[in-house]
């Protein structure tokens, strides 16, 4: 038995509903593949499971084909239900027999392929039941969901599994060629899947959200499954052909996000690529490549915590780590797994490379503090310093350093992102109000986001070199630009 139940409902016609019928009835059949057919016949009604003959099933399709109204009627359902304990075959026939009104169910049952499985026939009308009944989408998903309750198997979305069918063809080169093609796609389906289920499993009940995101167009949504499920908590839930098919048109990339609420784990963007970064990580991270040199990093916490601590956690570990800024957000974007980054035209494939980091959750915590006790420490003596050199100016200083992160933010936004030009910009301002080189260093270094873990080790280097910068855009009466930026 499989632990995963494999399910599918079909409605069948005058078209195609007679050939159907045979197959399943082993009246026709390809006796390479089925050497001597081997199936079981049964009947459930009134609440008992009887063996019949096919010429009662035949008969049954017969009287719906006289009594159809319209030339293209469906005149009977089908569940075909597959690698299942047989025992339950009794519960899913009563079950489709409530389902549909209390007719009888055909039960089809065959042992003659290399898995087993049954084909659950409701006719629509018989001599009780003269009007078809009423089958909604809704009814539909409820057998779906309900069937592999029964069975005691988990279920599979439809557009979840690994790998589609390949019907008979009469060139058997052609079906053996086909079916390697299919055998290939399944196994490269199952890995990329098996990358996602790492991520599902960090995530946590939470669950995920997956976006299709197209940059150029400005387009974001959320990918759906055949249930209009967007928040997936298990791997059988992931629409995998269309994850496929999206990832195959042009411009559109696959991402994901945890879903609002506790939160089971923080990230890290550009992580500093080298293994004894990734030494320093806390344990069980999560280490995702997004190109060659590219890195991303999925950190487990200790326990769920409530989103607001654990977005001051991300803002923590990313300036420790000196990881990209701008991913504090705790629902930042994360590259999904198993699909190509079209950012770089090599589009190469975004993978997990595996688990890293040695240290524990507290001794990452323990070294985030005292290096931020450190920098305080740093920032105390500079004031203590400006305090007994200029102190008339103290309150100038603290009414700006009320203000300045706005203001700098300002900067950081027309800089496009730039950290370092937002510093000049921000530097020139200070220098326009008469703030001295010493002041504006100060200010600085309160102010810059994540400046002292961008610049640790140089930082004093650093807020002088900014100063001088400032002062030179000052003489030439512009703004700091990418490009000339560079040349000084």
């Amino acid at each position: 038995m499989n632990e995963i139940a494999f399910t599918t409902e079909k409605f069948f016609s005058v078209n195609g509903g007679l050939a159907h019928l045979k197959h399943a009835l082993r009246d026709k059949f390809d006796p390479e593949r089925i050497p001597e057919p081997k199936i079981e016949i049964q009947k459930f009604q009134n609440g008992s499971l009887n063996p019949v003959t096919k010429e009662e099933i035949y008969q049954a399709y017969e009287y719906n084909l006289e009594h159809k109204q319209r030339k293209n009627a469906n005149l009977f359902f089908e569940e075909m239900v597959s690698d299942y304990p047989p025992e339950t075959t009794p519960y899913i026939a009563e079950y489709l027999s409530l389902q549909f009104e209390g007719r009888p169910v055909y039960v089809v049952s065959h042992y003659d392929e290399g898995h087993f499985h049954t084909h659950f026939l409701v006719f629509y009308k018989d001599p009780e039941h003269p009007k078809a009944p009423r089958v909604p989408a809704k009814k539909l998903w409820e057998i779906r969901k309900d069937i592999p309750a029964l069975t005691g198997q988990k279920r599979i979305m439809p557009g979840a599994g690994k790998q589609r069918h390949v019907g008979l063809q009469r060139d058997k080169e052609m079906q053996e060629k086909l079916l390697q093609q299919e055998r290939e796609r399944a196994k490269q389906i199952e890995e990329i899947l098996a990358q996602i289920e790492k991520v599902l499993k960090l995530y946590g009940s939470g669950g995920i959200r997956i976006y299709s995101l197209n940059r150029e167009k400005g387009i974001r949504f959320a990918v759906r499954n055949v249930e209009k499920q967007e928040v997936f908590t298990d791997i059988h839930q992931i629409p995998i052909k269309k994850l496929v098919q999206i990832s195959e048109k042009e411009g559109e990339e696959l991402y994901f996000q945890p879903v609002e609420g506790q939160q089971r784990g923080i990230f890290l963007d550009d992580f500093p690529v080298s293994e004894a970064d990734l030494l320093e990580l806390p344990r069980g991270s999560l280490v995702v490549q997004t190109s060659p040199g590219k890195l991303q990093v999925h950190i487990p916490l200790p326990k769920p915590e409530p989103i607001e601590k654990a977005a001051l956690l991300q803002k923590a570990f990313v300036n420790f780590y000196n990881a990209d800024a701008g991913s504090k957000d705790i629902l930042h974007l994360r590259r999904l797994p198993g699909f190509p980054n079209k950012k770089y035209p090599e589009r190469p494939i975004v993978k997990v490379l595996g688990y890293a980091g040695t240290k524990t959750w507290d001794e990452v915590i323990t070294a985030i503090n005292r290096q931020q006790e450190e920098i305080e420490q740093e920032q105390a003596k500079r004031w203590e310093h400006l305090q007994k050199t200029t102190p008339k100016r103290a309150p100038d200083i603290a009414l700006e350093l009320e203000y300045g992160n706005k203001i700098w933010q300002d900067r950081l936004a027309k800089a496009e992102g730039d950290e370092s030009r937002a510093d000049i910009s921000y530097a020139m301002h200070l220098l326009r109000k008469g703030f001295s080189d010493e002041e504006v260093q100060y200010i600085l270094a309160e102010v810059s986001e994540n400046l002292q873990f961008r610049k640790k080790g140089h930082v004093d280097d650093y807020l002088q070199r900014t100063v001088e910068k400032a002062k030179y855009f000052l003489q030439l009466g512009q703004e700091p630009t990418k490009d000339i930026q560079k040349g000084i």
